[in-house]
């Protein structure tokens, strides 16, 4: 079968908390919109509680406050230790080895160190990052792929076969 692209590099701890903050928070966001939706309205009406009940403007911005903040919270608390331990878990199945190579043929990939194969029809999502594209499949199984890596093809080559798969 033709080799249509071939990437490898190293995986960094910077990469790969690059590439998990990517995907915790494609995963994350929905639910903490949905939060402050509840907390919004939840909000409204304690001010609206306040003001029947003869309170003053200044207990509602009071109020206000106190919902920004949990707001503001919750946006930016995507779960670090879970990439922790993922990098540590990472770091210990590979032995010290974090060289990855990763060979885009006709109808698959083909990651190494691993063996694992993935179909382009199993490929979900492909998350971007700055320096990455994350490939993710239905098995809820991430392939991240360094912009910058590749030896024969590149990241729109990558792009244009999942998307022929895909449709």
């Amino acid at each position: 079968m033709e080799t249509v692209a071939e990437n490898e590099y190293t995986l960094t701890k910077e990469l790969f908390f690059e590439g998990m903050r990517r995907v915790d928070r494609e995963n994350y966001m929905p639910a903490v919109k949905k939060a402050l939706i509840v907390i919004a309205l939840l909000w409204a009406v304690l001010a609206l509680v306040t003001l029947r009940a003869g309170g003053h403007v200044s207990v509602i911005v009071l109020e206000l406050l106190a919902v920004l903040a949990v707001g503001w919270t919750l946006t930016r608390s995507i779960p670090k230790k879970r990439s922790a331990r993922a990098w540590q878990a990472l770091c210990d199945d590979s032995g010290g080895e974090l060289v990855r190579r990763i060979r885009f043929v006709e109808d698959r990939m083909e990651v190494e160190p691993g063996g694992l194969i993935v179909n382009y029809e199993d490929v979900d999502k492909v998350l971007e990052t700055e320096h990455m594209l994350i490939l993710v499949t239905s098995g809820k199984r991430g392939v991240m792929v360094l912009r910058d890596g590749f030896k024969k093809g590149d990241a729109a080559a990558v792009e244009r076969l999942i998307n022929e798969w895909r449709k």
